[in-house]
């Protein structure tokens, strides 16, 4: 009976952290998650991008609607208009201004900052901590997100894209960590550490 008993505490102990985060709604749970991502002076997220080849890694700082994105074979850096993408290997920089949908297929977490008017949410029956998010317009290249997150803290912990041409990536988080405050210049690209051989400005 003893036993019975420990074992009933360790299994509502594991349940605990599910009771908040399973009386929400989909809209109150991305609401949470949002105010966690951008009421943080900055956070770094570390993941695994896996696009159905080879995993890779990936550093992305976000402060806000700015992040900067670390890859082995490309750097990102977007300050809420501008978006710097540079390829290490060629030196070859091209300069943008995205549209919320080419935010995403550089930086996947973007979809946090623009669920509202872009996505129709809803929680998936399948696993507690999973919302899926599905384009509202049939011409966003974003067709549809599952977006785990940790029921305790709120954060992003996977989160499988889904885009207009049928192929999907995973973004896998090994970490996500609330860091201080950041200059502005951590999100434009510099050219004294990255010089560019050739540029290409879209913009």
């Amino acid at each position: 009976m003893k036993h019975r008993s420990i074992i009933i505490l360790l299994l509502l102990s594991l349940l605990m952290p599910l009771g908040a985060f399973a009386a929400d709604t989909a809209e109150q749970i991305m609401t949470k998650c949002a105010a966690k991502i951008n009421g943080s002076p900055s956070i770094t997220i570390k993941c695994t991008l896996d696009f159905g080849k080879e995993p890779a890694a990936c550093e992305i700082v976000i402060a806000k609607d700015k992040y900067a994105l670390t890859m082995k074979d490309m750097d990102v850096w977007f300050d809420g208009l501008t978006q710097w993408t540079y390829a290490p290997s060629t030196q070859q920089l091209s300069i943008t201004e995205p549209t919320i949908d080419e935010l995403m297929e550089s930086n996947p977490f973007a979809i946090l900052n623009h669920y509202a008017k872009t996505y129709t949410v809803k929680r998936l029956a399948t696993r507690a901590t999973e919302i899926e998010l599905t384009a509202k317009s049939k011409f966003s290249n974003v067709r549809r997100a599952i977006l785990t997150l940790n029921p305790t803290t709120y954060m992003p912990q996977k989160l499988k894209v889904t885009l207009s041409n049928g192929r999907t990536f995973t973004a896998t988080v090994g970490s996500a960590t609330i860091g201080k405050q950041l200059p502005a210049s951590r999100f434009v690209y510099d050219k004294k550490k990255h010089p560019a051989k050739e540029t290409v400005d879209l913009r």
